[in-house]
């Protein structure tokens, strides 16, 4: 079957030097990759050219974004360049990937199987402290007052952190919002919603594009039958 047959996916992937310690994990991802039509964008916003090449040198293609003293700023820019180049193509799925979460090999067909606008995948974050630490997925749902999962529509309702038990049986559900670092994104979104944020509010960008997607009518689905490694250890503070 021509390429052609298969919707083109543009794997987007802002880094920096500081990502080099999950480098050749994220790679052996990359190349166990069972789809036949997508293209690897890595964007760079180290102060240095140092990690931009080795990137390049492992084969792949990588650009260059500005790098700021606020985080927010800078993964809003590089998102939004990788955005630019995405509509500007002509791509299908915008593949949203950070580099610490490592893709098995069935992700991109399974996901577009399933024919939604954005679907993500499930990777965990931690929470705790003095050694005790919590796994929670990176997903968060609606809920009612007692944390209940509940389905709205509405633009200001209540959300929680969705809990690991949740997400254990392999099944599609609807989030109120999703990491950014494994989801597939359709076109018809990307040209409606600009990846930002706003500096009076403490959030990053993937809050803010789970309110802009919803209010432009958007849902946002999870599978959780597609679990990443997400590794965290060695990762440095910014």
């Amino acid at each position: 079957m021509k390429k052609a047959c298969f919707p083109k996916v543009l794997i987007a992937i802002p880094t920096y030097e500081g990502m080099k310690y999950c480098l050749n994990d994220f790679i052996i991802g990359l190349k166990s990759l069972i789809y036949d039509n997508f293209e690897v964008l890595f964007v760079d916003n180290s102060h240095s050219d140092t990690y931009f090449n080795l990137i390049q040198e492992q084969g792949y293609a990588v650009i260059k974004s500005k790098r700021f003293k606020n985080p927010r700023e800078t993964i809003v820019n590089s998102r939004n360049l990788l955005r630019q180049i995405f509509l500007n193509g002509d791509y299908d799925y915008f593949f949203s990937v950070e580099q610490d979460v490592i893709l098995t090999s069935e992700i991109i067909p399974t996901m577009l199987s399933l024919q939604k606008e954005i679907v993500s995948g499930v990777y965990y974050k931690t929470k705790g402290a003095l050694g005790f630490k919590v796994y929670y997925p990176v997903l968060m749902t609606a809920c009612d007052e007692n944390g209940n999962i509940i389905e709205t529509n509405k633009d200001d309702c209540l959300i929680r952190d969705m809990y690991r038990e949740e997400v254990e049986i392999g099944k599609l559900i609807k989030v109120e919002a999703s990491g950014l670092g494994c989801v597939m994104i359709a076109r018809r979104v990307l040209e409606k919603v600009e990846f930002r944020y706003e500096e009076e509010k403490n959030a990053y960008d993937d809050m803010f594009f789970a309110i802009d997607t919803k209010k432009q009518g958007f849902q946002i689905w999870a599978d959780t039958g597609l679990k990443c490694k997400h590794i965290l250890e060695g990762k440095p503070e910014y």
